[in-house]
Formats: C-alpha cells, structure tokens, sequence
C-alpha cells in the first residue's frame, strides 16, 4: 500500500480529497520501533500525528493496556491542535513503522489550504468523545 493510499484509508483522512491526501503524503516521515521500544511517552509533549503502517501497538496508561492499535490506526491526533502533555504512552508490540506527521507541517499546510479542516472536524471531535467514554469506564472500572 502506497503513502497516499495508507493515508486515504485512515478514517482522520479519508473525507479529503486526492489533492489534500498528495500534500499530506510528502509530509510525513517513515519510522521504526523495535519490540517494547516506547513510540510516545505519557507527559511528553506532542510533536504530532502518528499511523501505523505495519506492526502492533499498546497504549498504556499506568501499568493497563487500554487499547491495541494495528495497521490504520493513530494516536496523537490531538497534539496537532495543543502543546499539551501526552495522556498515555505508546509502545511497539512486534516490529512497528509509524508514519509521522510534525505538527507544524499539518499546521503550515491547514494554513495554505484552509478547506482541508472541514473534514478532519468531525473526526477530531469523534476521537474527543471516545477518549472521554474511555476514561468515563476506566474510572468506573477502578472503583
């Protein structure tokens, strides 16, 4: 599967059109983890939008799991649009490629071309509210 196509089947992505997904695909940048090897870190800041493009991910939040990520799969979407600290870490599974996008490249090419953020809205706002039921039943979960 190409960049372009990867991207074009992320849900985050896959309302913009051919043009918005062939300027996202030059921006991103492959990288690799090992086995155990951490991709993001609970408190860091974010520098930006990880998808996964082969491999397996955890999400660990203290020492619990709280969701396993595959191929299309993200995480950090929301450190596109903050410089808070991360809310959980991310560690590779198995052999991982993640394809990276920094923020202030999403941030420079919303600038040149504005129409792009009406898709990606309701998706942000999507992944907003899962986190929050997430975080509503770990609550319940602990009592």
């Amino acid at each position: 599967m190409t960049t372009e196509q990867l991207l074009a089947s992320v849900s985050l992505f896959n309302k913009l059109d051919k043009r918005d997904i062939r300027s996202l695909a030059r921006l991103v940048k492959e990288q690799h983890y090992s086995p155990g090897q951490p991709i993001v870190l609970e408190g860091q800041t974010g520098l930006g939008l990880y998808i996964i493009s082969d491999g397996t991910a955890e999400v660990v939040r203290g020492s619990r799991v709280i969701a396993q990520l595959g191929v299309g799969d993200f995480f950090g979407e929301i450190a596109l649009l903050d410089d808070l600290p991360r809310t959980a870490d991310v560690r590779a599974v198995t052999e991982t490629t993640c394809l990276t996008l920094a923020k202030w490249e999403f941030l420079g090419e919303l600038e040149a071309h504005p129409q792009m953020a009406l898709p990606l809205l309701p998706m942000l706002s999507l992944r907003i509210r899962e986190a929050d039921a997430r975080a509503d039943r770990l609550q319940e979960e602990l009592g």
